[in-house]
């Protein structure tokens, strides 16, 4: 398996983390060594974990420590939006976490039109939390990232 963390900046209060879990694709069952390895990360700790957003990628979850002490820049049209770099071993890579407005009943389009000005036609992965659609995580560069082997 491979990990990646890094801690985040530009935070309100606290501290904020982000780790990323990619198990190796031979593994034909990944989830009970992610799930256990993010256990292992977060001990007792509150965290968000995101999954691809189109769900046909078991190997590889996204866990965000102190999400809620992000400082995020919030847009009238409903949503807020945190940014970073990220360590890389080469190229870039980038994080956006993406909130959209809890009082819009179906904000897919927004979340879906917010990422598509974001990446500027970069390549990308988007994680959501399976129960909050409110939420999307985008990482440009996710195979540049400076991941160790555990």
């Amino acid at each position: 398996m491979q990990f990646f963390e890094q801690q985040l900046e530009n935070v309100d209060q606290g501290q904020a983390f982000i780790a990323v879990f990619s198990e190796t694709p031979y593994n034909p069952n990944p989830l009970p060594a992610v799930d256990y390895a993010i256990q292992n990360y977060v001990n007792d700790n509150s965290y968000n974990a995101y999954v691809e957003e189109w769900l046909d990628n078991p190997w590889l979850k996204v866990v965000i420590l102190g999400i809620n002490n992000l400082h995020y820049d919030f847009d009238p049209d409903g949503y807020a939006v945190y940014q970073q770099p990220l360590q890389t071993a080469f190229g870039n890579a980038h994080l956006f976490v993406i909130f959209a407005n809890p009082q819009i009943a179906n904000p897919k389009p927004l979340l879906d039109n917010v990422v598509y000005h974001l990446v500027n036609n970069n390549s990308y992965n988007a994680f959501v939390e399976l129960n909050n659609p409110w939420v999307r995580i985008v990482i440009i560069g996710l195979n540049n990232l400076n991941y160790i082997n555990i």
